[in-house]
């Protein structure tokens, strides 16, 4: 019986388009190895239909509880998950307003039920979304785990099933129960400096957006008084806490900057402490991954629009050349931003671009070859690290690409070989090669 179990459970697995060895699994462990390599492979190229993530749960849910292993079957579940995120995008039509759910994944939905919330009426569109606790649970119970610090990460980027529109009490309580909670329990964990960069985004940017620079408690009533209060504190030490363990400058700056905003609030009177510009001559922000102004492709096209013409403004003050790479850098990131949501056209009609900055995209990215001249123009600094890593992780247009469905082992070896190869091959002793090993590590299984 256990042989026909592995025989039936190995026909379930179709590799669809991925190529892999022409023999079958002959045993329960490389039936596993073969589910987590296809799951990785869908969910990391968003390779197939909305069936073939459905499928990859299915096959998951049934050999998840064989699973002995605990840093194996945390894996497993994280990928089980994160197929019913991508599954779900791909049902409702990417997301689009009015899309409906199609009536394929019916029976799908009413298996994951207990894994899902749809967020409406009151929203532009019912979405499907995975709930943040669902996440959260995951992280507590696979907590002797590496994957517990990424279950974590998952669920403090997930959407709350609100908005806040606007108002600032609402707006604090999302950040400590998101990017906070990770913060409380990962305060070195892989993920947080992109906590840290939220934060400071929220603080730097949102804050202002919403009409505050500083706030008065006689300007609330005392029952949400006493709410702001209770979260604001609750965040502050947090951040304390992660500025405590980590004690490097981009901590610090975002530690700086909340008591720039809510010093009155959070202590006695008001810090003098001066706010930190995280660009600053003196400050040590080249240290892995430390510039998180990376994920500016994670923010709403307006705040990218907003940071492109502050560091219009900057590059032309700036005499330190290390400083100058890192601001063209970030420039491009926001470019390749504004230009996911509008054409190059209706950004020249409203004057935000210069006619020289024309030539920098193709279509509507920008160009691979802008990198590649930006790091050639900064070779000798240590921001030509930074570039490296990000020309060969980010989603520039590249020449020569063109789309298709299906996966094959030569099409994954040239990515390897545009991505972490070229990576590898400009900065062989970079400090970005620890990841540049872990990603290709995880690539093969």
């Amino acid at each position: 019986m256990k042989t026909r179990a592995i025989i039936f459970l190995a026909s379930m697995l179709t590799l669809n388009s991925l190529t892999l060895s022409a023999s079958s699994p002959t045993s329960f462990d490389d039936l596993i190895q073969w589910a987590i390599l296809r799951a990785e492979t869908n969910i990391k190229y968003k390779i197939g239909s909305y069936t073939d993530y459905i499928q990859v749960w299915y096959d998951l849910t049934s050999l998840i509880p064989r699973i002995e292993n605990a840093e194996l079957r945390a894996r497993a579940e994280f990928l089980r998950l994160k197929a019913i995120e991508q599954g779900l995008w791909l049902l409702q039509g990417s997301g689009l307003e009015g899309q409906e759910i199609r009536p394929e994944g019916e029976a799908w939905l009413k298996a994951i039920g207990e894994y899902i919330y749809l967020a409406g009426p009151d929203w532009p569109w019912n979405r499907w979304s995975i709930r943040p606790d669902i996440w959260w649970k995951y992280c507590d119970l696979y907590s002797a785990t590496s994957f517990s610090d990424d279950f974590a990460w998952e669920a403090a980027s997930e959407d709350l099933p609100y908005e806040c529109e606007g108002d600032l009490v609402c707006e604090v309580e999302k950040i400590n129960r998101t990017y906070g909670r990770y913060l409380n329990k990962f305060p070195q964990g892989k993920y947080y400096r992109l906590a840290l960069e939220r934060i400071y985004n929220f603080l730097v940017v949102r804050v202002p957006e919403l009409g505050f620079e500083s706030i008065k408690k006689e300007d609330f009533s005392p029952e949400v008084w006493d709410e702001l209060d209770g979260n604001l504190r609750s965040l502050y030490g947090v951040i304390v806490k992660t500025d405590t363990e980590s004690k490097d400058e981009y901590s610090y700056s975002v530690l700086s900057n909340f008591e720039r905003v809510f010093g009155d609030v959070v202590k006695d009177k008001k810090s003098s402490l001066p706010a930190i510009d995280k660009k600053s001559e003196d400050s040590n922000l080249y240290s892995g991954l430390s510039r998180t102004n990376f994920n500016i492709l994670d923010q709403p096209p307006e705040i990218a629009m907003a940071l492109w013409k502050k560091l219009k403004n900057e590059q032309a003050e700036t005499k330190n050349q290390n400083q100058l790479g890192l601001i063209e850098l970030e420039e491009l990131i926001c470019l390749e931003k504004m230009l996911s949501s509008r054409t190059v056209e209706d950004l020249l009609s409203g004057k935000v671009l210069e006619a020289a900055d024309v030539s920098l995209i193709e279509g509507k990215h920008v160009k691979h070859e802008a990198l590649l001249d930006l790091h050639k123009k900064f070779k000798n600094q240590a921001v030509s690290d930074d570039i490296a890593f990000y020309l060969t992780q980010n989603t520039f247009s590249r020449p020569g690409t063109s789309s298709y469905t299906g996966i094959s082992a030569s099409m994954i070896m040239r990515e390897i070989n545009e991505k972490e190869g070229l990576y590898l091959r400009l900065h062989p002793r970079g400090k970005y090669v620890p990841i540049c090993l872990l990603i290709l590590s995880n690539r093969w299984g």
